[in-house]
């Protein structure tokens, strides 16, 4: 079975499926690096027009943003795999 190569998103894209995926109920919300008490995190562009993930309680930022994420706009909630819920409860 051949993999299928996906085309990169663009910011906007991801911009748009990170906030998709924090407004969704019983998913593990991308949480603040140093407490994660804080609110959930949100994503931004910088400069170079790259999106990255910044708390806005305290200014952590955070580049990695997990594929799983990244592809969430694609796809129904149902579709979202169990193992890459656990995967990020663990991050």
């Amino acid at each position: 079975m051949q993999q299928q190569q996906q085309e990169e998103k663009t910011s906007d894209e991801i911009i748009a499926a990170v906030t998709k995926w924090q407004s969704l109920i019983g998913v593990p919300h991308l949480k603040c690096g140093e407490n994660n008490s804080h609110q959930p995190l949100i994503c931004l562009k910088n400069c170079n027009n790259d999106a990255y993930l910044i708390c806005l309680d305290c200014n952590y930022t955070q580049n990695h943003i997990p594929e799983v994420v990244i592809n969430c706009k694609d796809m129904k909630v149902s579709h979202i795999d169990k193992n890459n819920i656990e995967h990020l409860r663990n991050i």
